[in-house]
């Protein structure tokens, strides 16, 4: 399940909700998600299941340009209220889980932490490549200015326009990341420890899975390759 309710809160501040009126949804929000689990250990028998935490929302143009307001998070330029919503979620989410492993001990539960991924690759953004100029800015939108993102304007309407480096830019529009970052985001989820809890073997393990769920979920030959399809598309 790939970063569940997210869209909920995005339309939510989309339709003038302010962060604090928006937390009073985190509840339900995060009770439908650890529901949807649920089904899927009722109904499909699944016995490894993955859930992701949200990405920080205040290093988001499009979330930027919504709280224009200038509290930050020291050199980042992240929205410190935006992030401390994405924290009070991912804590939800959390405890749902823990929740969820007492009640089925048997299904591996997984859970992804998109946040401090995302916070890494944001640190170590001139290693891999990323301009700090456009650590805020979309590569595909409009309006330049700090976040180069109208609100008004997707990425492919007329006067929209694309930059001539992607692989330099961390967002490739007001909510999504280039693909160029989030092969980063997912390499860093697998590669290193502390992103993923439990920690998720390859391997022997995989091979295990493979086996016994395979009748459920065609296999799983590479996690990471799943999680990269799932966010390309």
């Amino acid at each position: 399940m790939d970063q569940p309710g997210i869209n909920d809160y995005k339309q939510a501040f989309l339709h003038g909700k302010s962060i604090s009126e928006a937390s009073h949804l985190v509840p339900e929000v995060v009770e439908t998600i650890k529901n949807s689990v649920e089904r899927l250990i009722k109904e499909a028998e699944a016995k490894t299941v993955m859930v992701s935490g949200i990405v920080p929302m205040g290093c988001f143009p499009g979330y930027r340009t919504l709280f224009p307001e200038g509290d930050s998070i020291d050199k980042s330029r992240c929205h410190k209220g935006l992030n401390m919503f994405t924290k009070l979620h991912n804590d939800h989410l959390w405890q749902a889980i823990l929740e969820l492993r007492l009640k089925y001990p048997d299904v591996h539960i997984i859970y992804a932490d998109y946040y401090k991924a995302f916070m890494v690759l944001l640190k170590n953004h001139a290693f891999l490549g990323f301009k700090k100029n456009t650590l805020m800015k979309a590569c595909c939108g409009s309006g330049d200015g700090l976040f180069n993102f109208d609100m008004q304007m997707k990425c492919k309407d007329d006067g929209a326009a694309t930059c001539s480096d992607r692989a330099s830019y961390i967002h490739w529009d007001g909510f999504q990341l280039t693909p160029e970052a989030l092969e980063n985001l997912i390499d860093t989820l697998f590669s290193q420890k502390g992103f993923i809890f439990p920690e998720f073997k390859f391997g022997e393990d995989t091979a295990a899975v493979e086996r016994h769920h395979s009748r459920n979920h065609g296999g799983i030959k590479d996690m990471s390759s799943i999680v990269r399809h799932l966010l390309f598309v």
